[in-house]
């Protein structure tokens, strides 16, 4: 209705007409629909894992910052990977569960002696 206002009762994008010549024309038609509503849903679902590795990165930042020395880290894809060292390992992943966007938690550690950090500085 915007759009009318300012530019008129003509269409902003002219469509010539089409005729369909042959019934087989129809297959690929049918086609282009399927893989265009694939890829919309591949989108979507994009989406939604990047909002909740977002959540998840702002999170552990926040909780750095409160003082529980967390780090978040990326693999392929939405997987954000939290790292902490072994004495704080429960509490992070106590807040970590709390989050709407963790469908799943594992804990796994890095070696025998659990995660540390190397140098501070």
């Amino acid at each position: 209705m915007v759009s009318r206002y300012f530019l008129g009762n003509t269409p902003a994008f002219p469509v010539p007409e089409y005729q369909l010549v042959s019934p087989f024309e129809l297959g690929p038609y049918m086609l282009v629909g399927v893989v265009a509503g694939l890829i919309g849903t591949l989108f979507v679902r994009t989406l939604y894992a990047t909002e909740a590795t977002w959540q998840v990165w702002q999170a552990v930042a926040r909780w750095r910052q409160a003082g529980l020395p967390g780090y978040c880290t990326l693999d392929a894809g939405a997987n954000p990977h939290v790292i902490c060292e072994t004495p704080i390992a429960d509490a992070l992943a106590a807040r970590l569960a709390d989050l709407p966007a963790v469908r799943r938690l594992w804990r796994s550690p890095v070696a025998p002696l659990g995660a540390r950090i190397l140098d501070p500085a």
